[in-house]
């Protein structure tokens, strides 16, 4: 019996990188990878790989992703645990399949991120500042009363849309990119993704 898919174009985003050591925008940046056989399927520590970038990141964005295919079953790394000079990470597989599971490698990148304000992420959860998209509609809402810088930050930092607003607002942000920003609006922050 013959079998037909439809497919749809979808857009493709990557960044090609060496392993080692430099500058992205200002911000330092550590790329490298693991043994081909060094993450395990579960969180437990035997099968933990860890990853250790030898210098100290203020807050530090990481990525990894698989870099071997040892065995048939649909997989992604996942991070266990990060901190300011190292991460650890395994590999997660999809369970339906009944075939062995085999160890992975994977290659990893992490940019230290600086925040702005110093304000870490619980505080700016609880800032009093609400928000909800919509159609490309950003509505946010915030307690500090009177007319308020806003900016949106984009997942480097850099501001990518300015302007000034009061209480109950919305921003059109159907024109960014599809990713993660920040929202700042006077002293308050709170993160999105459009």
């Amino acid at each position: 019996m013959a079998q037909t898919y439809n497919t749809v174009a979808e857009a493709i985003n990557w960044l090609a990188v060496s392993p080692g050591e430099g500058k992205l925008n200002g911000r330092d940046i550590v790329v490298g990878s693991t043994a081909s056989t060094a993450l395990g399927t579960s969180s437990s520590s035997w099968q933990v790989a860890t990853i250790k970038w030898g210098k100290r990141l203020t807050n530090p964005l990481f990525f990894a992703f698989m870099q071997t295919a040892n065995d048939e079953r649909a997989a992604v790394v996942r991070r266990h645990t990060l901190s300011s000079t190292t991460a650890t990470v395994f590999k997660q597989t999809e369970g339906s399949q009944s075939v062995a599971v085999q160890k992975e490698g994977a290659g990893w990148l992490v940019i230290d991120n600086p925040e702005p304000s110093g304000l870490n992420m619980t505080e700016r959860e609880e800032s009093g500042l609400r928000l909800a998209i919509h159609n490309g509609i950003l509505f946010f809402e915030t307690q500090s009363p009177g007319n308020q810088q806003v900016e949106i930050l984009d997942a480097w930092g850099r501001v990518v849309l300015q302007t000034s607003a009061g209480l109950g607002n919305r921003l059109d942000v159907s024109t960014l990119p599809r990713g993660c920003y920040l929202l700042r609006v006077g002293n308050t922050f709170s993160k999105f993704i459009r």
